[in-house]
């Protein structure tokens, strides 16, 4: 089936759906880390890229959250384990891990928050 439409209003016509109970990521960066120092590949809401020594990475954010607490997840590109700190409402803080012996290393990063912007 093709379903085929110019616009979806809200049941009096007047207006546009809402989208209500959805959550979508508020920030996400892709960061090759790989030479020491950050570079951004791909991001939104991503201003700009700190390099914290070895394995360690901030990223600040272009529109804050509105407060610490909000969920983030992250990866890396070779061992898939890091620490993700959302300590603050205006950055977000990683650390690259070798699983097998807990080594910070570089690496490339991926990163993806949620939550409501100020």
């Amino acid at each position: 089936s093709v379903l085929n439409v110019d616009t979806i209003a809200d049941k009096a016509g007047t207006g546009p759906v809402a989208l209500t109970k959805q959550r979508v990521p508020k920030m996400d960066v892709t960061c090759n880390g790989s030479t020491g120092t950050p570079s951004i590949t791909q991001s939104f809401n991503v201003s700009s890229a700190e390099d914290l020594g070895v394995g360690g990475y901030r990223y600040n954010f272009t529109n804050n959250m509105s407060a610490v607490q909000y969920p983030a997840v992250g990866s890396d590109n070779e061992r898939g384990c890091g620490e993700i700190n959302p300590a603050n409402t205006s950055r977000i803080d990683t650390q690259i891990r070798n699983p097998t012996n807990l080594s910070t290393v570089d690496a490339t990063a991926y990163v993806l928050a949620s939550g409501d912007l100020a």
